[in-house]
């Protein structure tokens, strides 16, 4: 099979099919869903697991791994729908990874068209953004393979643009985009398929400290544990219900990567440009945040993000920026430059501080029976956590201030020293940035011990260029191992 180069490298769908890391003509995609019931099919073909009920309609639903002799291990959680010309069928999916363009030049073509299994690989793609080479599923082999139902698709308009190629020669090809649907309650968003790193169909949501704003905690994506977002609260067009089931979508930015999270990722379709109603939306409360609108046929209007304002909000800049690697800290009388961003909260003690993210565990109320031992001592209470024993520590009076009336922001901040949790109260968290410089200081000849442990003397530089802060660093791990290591008296 000799390679052909193709100049048009063009954009595609990256999935994952029978355990196999493939990739799809974005045109031949019609939607993904999570996998339903199945209906048995009068159809003799091994590789045919029955009809998926879409819309009204019964559609075939294939696996392909059993054609290639690739048993599952588990059933696919997915249908990716694909369509050739006017026929649809369904695929089982292991994993829906986004759109990607490929780069320019970059397609590899096999000259042979053979509709047997062991030659539905079609050639390859490399991917414009991370040079990573894609190999890719050939539709047409698909298609002529005998004994496969295909239904005639039943929403033929919904393909509109897809075969530019087979109009008439000569005709005007429209600009086409390629829209990804996204649906919160009532709201329906659109946002520019391109813009999207990958599709998460069922996140699992954990509680974090980042949990602040529209942050509804983390979850993980690849070998990265990435902060996520209510979409429509960052909008803030109204607060999603709590307890609904939800899906997301991942943003790279410069810094790192954000999942933004919806109620349902509906599907992607191709929009005329012509189609797209832009300007300004004026009445919405963050309209910046947008770039127009347009009617889908089957779903109605929708709202269209602008994925460069969504790239340059400050939240999820400061939340992208907590996914990334610091790398190995190169240090010079003592300072750390940039190049090694760390992710910090800001506390307010009544002193402005920041602390380490990498150090909290968990992030707990601050309410519950405070001053158990007295108003004043730095032992404020003791808990249990699963099963734990916490001592909850007034942070503030532990690094010799007041703490002040806790604030609506107030929490009880987890550390783990060994086997033990030790629980930081502080009256105030304000926010949650990134900082690139910080300096150690000449260690101080004051109080041995705690004090002098915590005191060791670092301070950081945080917010945007020109409203620049320096702030104390304080340890948390260092301080409770400290406390623990000198079983300091908390109680007076």
């Amino acid at each position: 099979m000799k390679p052909v180069a193709a100049t048009d490298a063009g954009t595609w769908g990256d999935v994952v099919v029978a355990g196999i890391a493939l990739a799809l003509p974005l045109a031949a995609l019609r939607e993904v869903l999570p996998r339903g019931a199945l209906a048995a099919l009068p159809c003799d073909h091994a590789a045919v697991l029955g009809a998926m009920p879409v819309r009204g309609v019964s559609v075939p639903v294939i696996d392909l791994g059993l054609m290639l002799g690739r048993s599952p291990a588990a059933p696919a959680p997915f249908v990716l729908f694909v369509v050739h010309g006017s026929r649809l069928l369904g695929l089982a999916c292991d994993a829906v990874n986004g759109v990607f363009a490929a780069a320019a030049n970059s397609r590899s073509a096999t000259r042979n068209v053979d509709s047997r299994a062991g030659h539905l690989f079609d050639g390859s793609v490399r991917r414009a953004d991370n040079a990573a080479l894609v190999n890719l599923l050939s539709v047409d082999a698909l298609a002529a393979m005998p004994g496969i139902p295909w239904i005639v698709d039943p929403e033929p308009e919904r393909q509109l643009g897809a075969d530019a190629d087979s109009g008439a020669a000569g005709a005007v090809e429209t600009p086409v985009r390629s829209l990804m649907l996204l649906h919160a309650g009532r709201v329906r968003l659109a946002i520019d398929a391109n813009a999207v790193e990958a599709t998460l169909w069922q996140p699992h949501l954990t509680s974090s400290v980042l949990a602040q704003g529209a942050c509804r905690g983390v979850l993980d994506f690849g070998t990265r544990r990435i902060g996520a977002v209510d979409l429509v609260a960052l909008c803030r067009l109204h607060a999603q219900a709590g307890s609904g089931s939800r899906q997301a979508i991942v943003l790279r930015h410069a810094q790192g990567l954000v999942a933004l999270l919806v109620e349902r990722v509906v599907e992607i379709v191709r929009v005329p440009a012509v189609d797209i109603v832009g300007g300004t939306l004026f009445g919405l409360p963050q309209p910046e945040l947008f770039e127009g609108m347009f009617r889908d046929a089957t779903w109605g209007e929708h709202l269209i993000l602008n994925a460069a304002a969504l790239g340059a909000h400050p939240e999820l800049e400061a939340l992208a920026a907590t996914n990334t690697d610091s790398g190995t800290a190169q240090q010079q009388h003592g300072e750390t430059r940039k190049g090694t961003a760390q992710a910090l909260i800001t506390l307010r003690l009544p002193q402005e501080v920041a602390v380490p993210i990498d150090q909290v565990d968990e992030v707990l109320p601050f309410g519950g029976v405070d001053g158990m031992f007295g108003p004043d001592t730095v032992l404020r209470r003791v808990q249990q956590l699963r099963g734990r024993v916490v001592p909850v520590i007034c942070l503030a009076r532990l690094l010799g201030w007041h703490p002040g009336s806790a604030s609506p922001s107030a929490a009880v901040l987890v550390v783990r020293a060994g086997e033990q949790w030790i629980g930081f109260a502080t009256p105030r968290m304000d926010s949650i940035e990134h900082s690139d410089w910080r300096r150690r200081l000449p260690a101080s000849d004051g109080a041995p011990g705690v004090a002098a442990q915590v005191a060791q003397r670092e301070i950081v530089s945080v917010g945007a260029p020109g409203a620049e802060r320096t702030l104390r660093l304080v340890d948390l791990q260092a301080l409770a191992e400290a406390l623990l290591s000198e079983g300091h008296r908390l109680v007076a």
